[in-house]
């Protein structure tokens, strides 16, 4: 909902959408960003509950933020924020 919200905003309450792509090969690359990801997401999870358990890949899940933040600082040489780490308390502070 917060989404459509957003986007109904950036695109001037719909009126500044881009047209629809023309041919194959726009829809071709749509669909392979979104579609083959899924696919891909949803089959590594379900390997990995049966390898490890559920338990250990929704903890790993719950600290996706803070993993893929540290492999980009330490390996990547990515700067850490103040915006991205306002993000990662954010995302991890309970509900």
């Amino acid at each position: 909902m917060f989404g459509l919200i957003v986007f109904a905003a950036r695109t001037d309450f719909f009126n500044g959408c881009a047209a629809c792509p023309a041919g194959w090969l726009p829809w071709a690359c749509i669909i392979g960003i979104s579609v083959i990801p899924t696919i891909v997401s949803l089959m590594t999870v379900a390997i990995s509950i049966q390898c490890i358990g559920s338990v250990p890949v929704a903890i790993l899940g719950a600290l996706e933020t803070h993993n893929r933040h540290h492999v980009g600082v330490l390996m990547f040489g990515e700067v850490l924020t103040v915006r991205a780490i306002i993000g990662i308390v954010l995302i991890s502070a309970p509900s």
